[in-house]
């Protein structure tokens, strides 16, 4: 592989990791929701919005590289890796979406059955 297809990749791996990382902070606080528990909330938001910066940060570099033509140039395991990177990250995505709404809906069902809970 080429250095700058291993750099891109890397990325996106990295990229996916936080991902996954994102994506298991939602699943311990729903589970938390689901036994009516808000106390995590804040540190939930917190950890969310770092690993959105770290995410934001990682799109910026990846913006930066000159990859036009990198993959294009790729070999086929190359390509291959490439395309499992970005089904992961397209799988994680709507998987956090989903979830993103199973969140809102558990706080504000919370809400309703607790008015004193601050939005």
């Amino acid at each position: 592989m080429s250095k700058k297809v291993i750099a891109l990749l890397e990325l996106l791996e990295q990229k996916n990791s936080y991902l996954l990382e994102f994506h298991k902070i939602n699943i311990d606080e729903i589970n938390r929701l689901h036994q009516g528990c808000i106390d995590n909330l804040e540190n939930f938001y917190y950890s969310r919005e770092l690993l959105l910066n770290a995410i934001d940060k990682l799109d910026h570099k990846f913006s930066e590289k000159d990859t036009s033509g990198d993959f294009l140039k790729a070999n086929k395991a190359e390509k291959k890796k490439l395309l499992e990177i970005l089904k992961l990250k397209k799988d994680m995505v709507l998987s956090i979406l989903d979830q993103d709404l199973v969140i809102i809906s558990l706080i504000e069902k919370l809400q309703n059955k607790y008015p004193s809970i601050a939005s």
